[in-house]
C-alpha cells in the first residue's frame, strides 16, 4: 500500500487545521498532568530503584555494575517503560480525539484524555514488551560491537584511538558503522511495525499481550510505506524546529542592537524574544505531536477497522465543534492583545532579570594544567597555568610499579609520546626516558613525567592544587601516599581531591576527613546532590541551573568541565557555577574581566545567546581579544 506523496500531507495539514483547538487543549492538558502527576512519580520510582545500590545516585562505570544486578536491571527498565509509558500517555489522547473526530459530531477532549490516561497500565506492560524484544533484537549487535572494542580498541588506552585515529580505529569505525546500519536495517521495520499500538489499544481494546503481535501482523505487508511516512514525517519536524530558532534568532539579531544598554529597552525585548521563541516551541511541538497521532490514524484507517472508534471519546461534557474554522481577530482585540503581550514581556523579561548574577565568584581551574598551551599533566602546563592567572590547577594522579606517585592521565604512553608502556608496570626511572612534549610542540620536547612532589613544589603558595585521583584497577595505596606527600610539602590547605570513583571518594575522606574531597561524574542517575561529597565536578551536560541550585541548597560547590568556549562559560557562570574546569584558563580569566565590566542589561543579552544565538557579536569579540594579546 503506497500513500500519495502529496494527498498524504495535505490531508495531514487538513485534519490539524480542522481540529487544531482541540489538539491544543489535549496536548497542553496532557502535559501538564504528566509533569504535575506522573514525573514526580517517575522520579521517586527511579530514587527507589537506586536506592537497592545502596547510594542516592549512580555515575558513570558504576552504572553498568548497578545495570548487570538482577535488581539494576529489573528496577531500570520498569522505570524505563513507565517514563514510555508517561510519553504514551498523552499520544493516546490525541489518538483518541484523531479517531473521534473522524467519526464526526460532537468531539470531547476531556474524554480523549480519560481514554489515554485509562491505557496507563496497559502502556507501561507494553512499553516493557517492546523493550524485551528490542533488547533481543540488539543483543547479538551490542555483542558484537563490544567484541570489535576488546578486539581493536584494547590494546592501548582509548585516548589514543580517539587523538591519533591508527588504522585499528578506522577498522573499528568501519566495522561499528556496519553493524549500526544493520542494527537500523532490523529495529527500523519493527518499530514501523509496532504503529497501530496505540490505536489498537484504544480502538479494539486489544490486551497488551496480543497488541504488538497485532500491529505487526496487520502492517507485514507494507513496512516499507510506513517507513517512509514516518522518516519523512521526522525530517519535516526538524525542519520546522530549525525555522522557528532561525526565526527567533534573526529577529533577535535585527532588534537587540536597537536595545543597546537601556534596561528599560532590554527587559521587553528579551521577554518578548524569549516568549516568541518559547510559543513557537508550543507550536511546533503539538504539531509534531498531533501529526504524529494522524499519521497513526491513516494508517489504521488504511489496515485496520475504523468503524471501532471509543464511545467515551466522541459524546459527553467538554464538547468542541468538529470543524474549528479560521480565528478572527478585530482591530480592538489586536490592540489590546499588544498591550497585554507587552506587559508580559516585560514581566518574563523582569523575571529572567532575576537569575542575572551582577558578580561572579567562580574559580578558574586549569585542566591537566593549560593544557590547551603546554603538553598536559607536565611542569610546562602547570607553569603557563600559573602564569596565565589560575585559581586552581587540576592534575591527574597515578602509582608506578616501584611506589612513585605522579602526575599522569592515560594509562599508557601511545598517545603523548608512542610508546606502548602502562604506566603501573612503568619505574620511576623508565619515566624519566620518555619525552612526553615533543608531540606538542618541539619546544617542550624535554619534558618528562613529572612526580606529584614536583607540581606541589612549584604551586606552593602560588595556586591551589586540585588533584584527580586515577585508577585503572593496579592502585596499590595511592590516596594514603598522595595524603603523606601533601603533608610533607605542607599544602593541605592548598589542596583539594576529587575521583570518579564514589569509593574513593569515600577512603580518602575517611583518612582525612579535614579535607575538601570531590565527586568527579560524567553521567549519572540519581541524584548526586545527596552524594557524599564536599564539591561536585560535572560535564558540562549536567549542569542545568536546578542541578546547581539543588547542590547549593545542599552545601556543595559545583565545577564544571571541560569548558572552552566562551559563549559556554559565561552561560555557565550566569547558571551559578563555582568553577570552569578549561585547557584555557587565560581564556576563562578574560571571560570574567570582561563580565565585571557589564551591566545587568547586557548580562541579560548574553543569557539570550544561548538560546537564540542573537549576541551583539562584542560581548563575545572582547574577551576573545584580550585573551589572545595575552
Amino acid at each position: 500500500m503506497q500513500p500519495n506523496a502529496v494527498r498524504l500531507p495535505t490531508e495531514l495539514l487538513r485534519d490539524f487545521r480542522a481540529g487544531w483547538r482541540g489538539f491544543l487543549i489535549t496536548a497542553v492538558l496532557g502535559r501538564l498532568a504528566a509533569f504535575v502527576v506522573l514525573w514526580p512519580l517517575a522520579g521517586v520510582a527511579l530514587r527507589l530503584v537506586v536506592s537497592f545500590s545502596g547510594a542516592d545516585a549512580v555515575a558513570d562505570q558504576d552504572i553498568l555494575f548497578f545495570l548487570l544486578t538482577p535488581a539494576g536491571f529489573v528496577g531500570v527498565s520498569v522505570v524505563a517503560a513507565f517514563g514510555l509509558a508517561i510519553i504514551s500517555v498523552e499520544q493516546a489522547g490525541l489518538v483518541a480525539l484523531a479517531g473521534a473526530r473522524r467519526r464526526g459530531g460532537p468531539v470531547s477532549v476531556r474524554r480523549a484524555l480519560k481514554s489515554g490516561w485509562r491505557l496507563l497500565p496497559a502502556l507501561v506492560g507494553v512499553s516493557l514488551r517492546m523493550g524485551l524484544r528490542l533488547l533481543n533484537v540488539a543483543g547479538p549487535f551490542l555483542l558484537a560491537a563490544g567484541a570489535v572494542y576488546l578486539l581493536l580498541l584494547r590494546q592501548y588506552d582509548i585516548n589514543y584511538y580517539l587523538d591519533q585515529r591508527p588504522p585499528a580505529f578506522w577498522g573499528a569505525a568501519v566495522i561499528l558503522g556496519l553493524l549500526g546500519t544493520g542494527l537500523a536495517v532490523v529495529v527500523v521495520p519493527r518499530l514501523a511495525g509496532w504503529c497501530l499500538v496505540l490505536p489498537l489499544l484504544l480502538f479494539e481494546k486489544a490486551s497488551p499481550a496480543e497488541v504488538l503481535s497485532r500491529s505487526a501482523g496487520r502492517t507485514a505487508d507494507c513496512r516499507r510505506a510506513i517507513v517512509r511516512t514516518f522518516l519523512f514525517w521526522a525530517v519535516a519536524m526538524a525542519v520546522l524546529g530549525g525555522v522557528n530558532l532561525a526565526v527567533c534568532g534573526a529577529l533577535g539579531r535585527l532588534l537587540v542592537p536597537l536595545a543597546g544598554d537601556s534596561l528599560a529597552l532590554v527587559l521587553p525585548l528579551v521577554g518578548g524574544l524569549v516568549l516568541l521563541w518559547v510559543g513557537g516551541n508550543l507550536v511546533v511541538s503539538v504539531f509534531q505531536a498531533t501529526t504524529f497521532a494522524l499519521l497513526q490514524d491513516y494508517w489504521f484507517r488504511q489496515l485496520g477497522r475504523p468503524s471501532e472508534v471509543p464511545p467515551e471519546a466522541v459524546e459527553g461534557g467538554g464538547e468542541m465543534a468538529s470543524e474549528d474554522g479560521p480565528l478572527r481577530a478585530p482591530w480592538r482585540r489586536l490592540a489590546a492583545g499588544g498591550v497585554i503581550l507587552l506587559l508580559v514581556s516585560a514581566l518574563v523579561g523582569g523575571w529572567l532579570l532575576e537569575g542575572v548574577q551582577t558578580e561572579d565568584h567562580a574559580l578558574v581551574i586549569a585542566h591537566r594544567g593549560a593544557s590547551a598551551s603546554a603538553p598536559e599533566n607536565t611542569l610546562a602546563a602547570v607553569a603557563r597555568a600559573i602564569a596565565d592567572r589560575t585559581d586552581l590547577v587540576e592534575i591527574d594522579v597515578q602509582e608506578t610499579a616501584d611506589g612513585e606517585v605522579v602526575v599522569f592521565h592515560d594509562s599508557d604512553f601511545m598517545k603523548i609520546a608512542g610508546v606502548n608502556l602502562k604506566l603501573w608496570n612503568a619505574t620511576w626511572a623508565q619515566l624519566q626516558e620518555i619525552d612526553i612534549g615533543s608531540s606538542f610542540a618541539l619546544e617542550f620536547r624535554g619534558e618528562r613525567v613529572p612526580r606529584l612532589a614536583d607540581v606541589l613544589a612549584l604551586c606552593k603558595d602560588q595556586v591551589r592544587v586540585d588533584i584527580e585521583l586515577k585508577y585503572y584497577g593496579h592502585d596499590q595505596r595511592l590516596e594514603e601516599r598522595v595524603a603523606a606527600i601533601v603533608e610533607a610539602a605542607g599544602m593541605e590547605r592548598q589542596v583539594i581531591v576529587m575521583s570518579l570513583k564514589h569509593t574513593a571518594v569515600r577512603k580518602m575522606k575517611a583518612l582525612r576527613p579535614e579535607w575538601t574531597v570531590g565527586l568527579l561524574a560524567a553521567t549519572a542517575v540519581g541524584d548526586l546532590t545527596r552524594l557524599e561529597a564536599d564539591f561536585l565536578a560535572v560535564n558540562t551536560g549536567l549542569a542545568s541551573r536546578s542541578f546547581i541550585e539543588r547542590a547549593h541548597r545542599r552545601g556543595r560547590e559545583v565545577y564544571v568541565w571541560t569548558v572552552n568556549d566562551p559563549l559556554q562559560m559565561s552561560r555557565l557562570l550566569s547558571m551559578g557555577v563555582d568553577g570552569l574546569i578549561t585547557d584555557r584558563p587565560a581564556l576563562a580569566r578574560a571571560v570574567l574581566e570582561h563580565r565585571a565590566t557589564l551591566g545587568c542589561a547586557e548580562r541579560l543579552l548574553l543569557n539570550l545567546a544561548f538560546w537564540l544565538d542573537a549576541i551583539p557579536d562584542d560581548l563575545v569579540r572582547e574577551p576573545v581579544e584580550a585573551n589572545q594579546e595575552a
